[in-house]
């Protein structure tokens, strides 16, 4: 049975479509896609038989291949009733030589009733037919004919009329190109004006002129001319032919008919000019490609309903986003996939909106996705209506904004983890906006400002807190002090960046601010009371380091006069025997010496920095006990290697200290390896006795335990490491760093008679090296001399005496001679030298160990030595013991007699010497 609805949506489809169609259009095949639609036929097909048998057009269904005629002999082979204007067959056999079961059929005629042509409709399947059917065709039919008879008479009318100049002259005022060539050889008989136009040259110069010059390859006449032959005409063929002025190429609709023109067979050409129209269309399909290419290369998809809101098209962003192919949606309801959805009250507005036709903007909702997670959209849609303006659907587009949502919530969480964690700092943190207005602070910042009530609050002006505070009682300052004090600080607000110092109430703040990128300003208030305490007794602390060197440098001075004195005075006492008033005065000048040697051993003592607690051990039990602190400290991102030389040497260091020391080192280092790196903590045992070895190492010779930490960070610039040990440098930003740790390392180090140095290149890493003393066996360390009331005599040793101090030297000689010694004397490590080449029985170099030159009394030992090995060595000094530390530990061959001295120390210190 027949469809009349699909028939009559076919006919007003045909109407609409025909309105719109150009003049140089193919109404032919639009009817015969309303044929299919009405009929559902395989395929449609379009005869004209004024010429023969020809096909005007044919169209098949979705998804067939066109259809290729079999049989031109001027017949269809499958009409049954040719007398009849619709007609139908079904059951067509398999030996007639087609693919059809059936075919219903209509005639086409001009006006006068005459049969132009054929109507057809073939199917695959046997088919029943029924008048609604047949008047369908009908109406199609008349249709095609009534065009196909405007043609037919164009051409009779070109046949019967060109023939006279004034038909000639008729044509030649047609807005359509008219051209006749002869079929004999293609020279151009007639153009009328438009073609003259159209080939962009007068008439008169076209005449005469072959129609193949102006195709753009002679075969494509060639083929024209072929088909016109075979089929008796072309209609509407699209081709491409050369302007005569320019050899531009254009597009025109051409139709060819064979006639006769002045006795003689000739060809009429009718030509529609379409160039303006294919060049829009090749725009058309660039832009429809840009917006294709655009649409499959976003992230986001687009995608089109029709007015029952199915999807009929979706882009291949769908499938990216969802794994889903664009087919799987088409057909489906859009708002049942939103209402299930809807849970705010935005939601159930836009379902509105749909269901009224308007257009939505940025709706975001979670979309449910069968096997897959839920994802979080937006999606935009504006409708869109026919040219009737009536409601054809929606177009709209959708973004995955999954990662933005679950970003911002992300954001958010930060954004209350940092809330929580400002409060639990020790500095005082807040967030000022554009207005300057509090937008969050913590508590310890209100705590720091001095706000005991609740003057500090979000919303606050800032200069409202300032005052406030300041009215609470929080400012040390009053009166016009205070205001000035108030001032000071709204400017230092108002001109970022900012840092300054201020006194509160009990308090030392430091508070730095900085402009935020919306305009606003963060504040952070660093109490630093205990920092400037700690910075006033470091102060003290490099004042008793300046007096400790002062003092060093009396010491020598003033030991040597207190020298003098009491050898005089006890060389006086040997000589004044029985006289009991001399002796009292001298005993008198003796106690007065001997108590101003103390009073120089006390100051020196006084101006150490700290006392060393010193005991032996060995540093890799130190370095392995500590091995887990360390990591700690420095967290996961860093790894923690250790060596050990083998059977360690023992050192007498203040453990805490070495320790803090090493705690110290592995910080910076990791400051140094903001991204992670590699620590590295060794022990060595170094052998340095000989002199030439200690002095490429530029120290004392003798045996060291070293302590190296390494590390792969970013390494220190020439001028940094030139100032690394300095108090209060520091490479770190002010709140991170107070550029104590390695001179507090430095001074441990120099108190425990070590050395120090650093290796560091920018980009290389750094490796600071500790040298310490190896420390000598317990039992050696306490041996001490029994002490002796009576003075040990020599036998005549020779003792050669180096001081630059005449009188002390005065007095070093007569002691040595009244104990039975021979005495040599210079005063320049120079002439020592050569007295020690010259005097093979040199027992004892009493040397001061400050000599004037080059030579000091420890080099003036080394080189002495170098001549004769086996000589002793007895050093004088004004300093302690441990001031002699800078210039390297002593050798365990010497000894130190420290000034000023009596004879009978000078008797123990030479009998030591020359014992050892």
């Amino acid at each position: 049975m027949a469809d009349s609805g699909a028939q009559e949506n076919a006919l007003k489809w045909l109407d609409r479509e025909t309105a719109a169609l150009p003049a140089d259009g193919n109404f032919h095949a639009l009817a015969l896609e309303a044929l299919i639609r009405g009929t559902d036929c395989t395929w449609a097909v379009a005869a004209d038989t004024s010429d023969g048998f020809s096909i005007l057009a044919s169209c098949c269904k979705d998804g067939e291949r066109p259809y290729e005629p079999n049989a031109t002999d001027g017949k269809p082979p499958f009409q049954s009733d040719p007398a009849n204007q619709y007609w139908f067959a079904t059951d067509i056999s398999a030996d007639q030589g087609v693919e059809f079961k059936s075919c219903r059929g209509h005639v086409l005629h001009d006006e006068a009733g005459e049969a132009i042509g054929y109507l057809l409709a073939l199917d695959r399947q046997a088919k029943s037919d029924d008048t609604a059917t047949a008047m369908f065709f009908r109406l199609i039919a008349a249709r095609i004919s009534a065009r196909l008879s405007l043609e037919h008479a164009a051409r009779k009318q070109v046949r019967a009329d060109l023939n006279t100049p004034q038909s000639r002259a008729l044509f030649d005022s047609s807005p359509i190109a008219v051209s006749i060539t002869s079929a004999a050889d293609g020279a151009i008989l007639f153009v009328n004006r438009w073609w003259s136009e159209t080939y962009g040259r007068p008439a008169e110069e076209l005449i005469g002129t072959r129609m193949s010059d102006y195709y753009p390859a002679p075969e494509i006449r060639d083929d024209l001319l072929q088909r016109l032959q075979s089929e008796g005409f072309v209609r509407n063929e699209e081709t491409q032919v050369k302007r005569a002025d320019d050899g531009a190429l254009i597009w025109i609709l051409l139709s060819l008919y064979p006639i006769e023109f002045d006795g003689q067979k000739a060809v009429l050409a009718w030509a529609h000019d379409i160039n303006e129209r294919k060049v829009a269309e090749t725009e058309l399909r660039v832009n429809e490609q840009r917006l294709q290419n655009f649409a499959d290369a976003s992230a986001d998809w687009f995608w089109e309903t029709d007015a029952e809101n199915r999807f009929t098209y979706i882009s291949d962003g769908f499938e990216r986003a969802t794994g889903f192919t664009p087919e799987s949606q088409y057909g489906r309801d859009r708002l049942r996939l939103l209402r299930p959805a809807a849970s705010t009250p935005n939601d159930f507005e836009v379902l509105r909106k749909l269901e009224a036709r308007e257009a939505v903007r940025d709706h975001t909702y979670r979309y449910s996705i069968q096997g897959r997670d839920p994802m979080w959209i937006r999606s935009s849609a504006l409708p869109i209506h026919d040219g009737h303006g009536n409601f054809a659907g929606y177009r709209g587009s959708t973004a995955n904004i999954t990662a933005e949502i679950e970003a911002r919530q992300h954001l958010q969480s930060i954004a209350d983890r940092y809330l929580s964690a400002i409060d639990s700092m020790s500095d005082g943190v807040a967030l000022w906006d554009a207005d300057d207005r509090l937008v969050v602070c913590n508590q310890r910042f209100r705590e720091l400002s001095g706000d005991t009530g609740n003057i500090i609050r979000s919303g606050v002006i800032f200069e409202e807190t300032v005052r406030a505070t300041a009215a609470a009682g929080s400012f040390a300052a009053s009166g016009d002090t205070l205001e000035a004090e108030i001032q000071e600080r709204l400017a230092a607000h108002g001109n970022l960046p900012s840092e300054m110092e201020v006194r509160r109430l009990h308090r030392i703040l430091n508070i730095r601010e900085q402009s935020t990128a919306d305009g606003g300003i963060i504040s952070i208030v660093i109490d630093m009371t205990a920092q400037r305490q700690f910075e006033e007794q470091l102060h003290q602390a490099q004042k008793m380091e300046a007096v400790g060197q002062l003092t060093g440098g009396l010491a020598h001075d003033f030991n040597n006069l207190l020298a003098v004195i009491s050898g005089n005075l006890e060389l006086l006492d040997s000589r004044a025997k029985g006289d009991v008033n001399l002796t009292r005065f001298i005993e008198r000048g003796l106690a007065a010496a001997e108590r101003g040697a103390q009073l120089t051993n006390r100051l020196l003592t006084f101006s150490r920095r700290q006392p060393v607690v010193a005991q032996t051990t060995t540093l890799d039990r130190l370095i392995v006990g500590m091995q887990d602190l360390v990591q700690r400290t420095l967290g996961g991102t860093i790894q923690i290697k250790t060596r050990t030389g083998t059977s360690p040497w023992p050192c007498r260091v203040d453990v805490s200290q070495l320790e803090n020391s090493i705690l110290n080192l592995a910080i910076n280092a990791r400051d140094a390896m903001p991204d992670g790196g590699s620590l590295t903590i060794e022990t060595e045992n170094l052998d340095l006795t000989d002199a030439s070895a200690a002095q490429r190492q530029n120290l004392a010779p003798g045996c060291y335990v070293t302590l190296s930490v390494s590390d792969t960070g970013t390494g220190m610039t020439p001028d940094v490491l030139e100032r690394a040990f300095d108090p209060f440098f520091t490479t770190k930003e002010t709140e991170k760093g107070s550029g104590l740790g390695l001179s507090m390392v430095y001074g441990f180090v120099q108190q425990s008679g070590g050395q120090i140095r650093i290796n560091s290149a920018v980009d290389e890493g750094t490796k600071i090296v500790i040298y310490l003393p190896r420390s000598a066996d317990d039992a050696a360390d306490g041996l001490q001399s029994a002490t002796s009331p009576e003075l040990k005599l020599g036998n005549g040793e020779i003792i050669l005496v180096v001081e630059d101090d005449a009188e002390v030297m005065e007095i070093a000689i007569t002691m040595l001679t009244e104990l039975n010694y021979q005495v040599l004397h210079v005063d320049q490590s120079q002439d020592a030298i050569a007295l020690i080449r010259k005097t093979p029985d040199l027992k004892l170099l009493l040397s001061d160990v400050v000599l004037p030159g080059d030579l000091n009394g420890k080099v003036l030992a080394e080189t002495a030595r170098q001549i004769r090995p086996d000589l002793r060595v007895l050093f004088m000094s004004g300093y302690a013991r441990d001031a002699f530390a800078p210039d390297g530990r002593l050798d365990p061959a010497d000894e130190l007699l420290q000034k000023p001295f009596r004879k009978s120390d000078l008797a123990r210190a030479v009998a030591r010497a020359l014992s050892t």
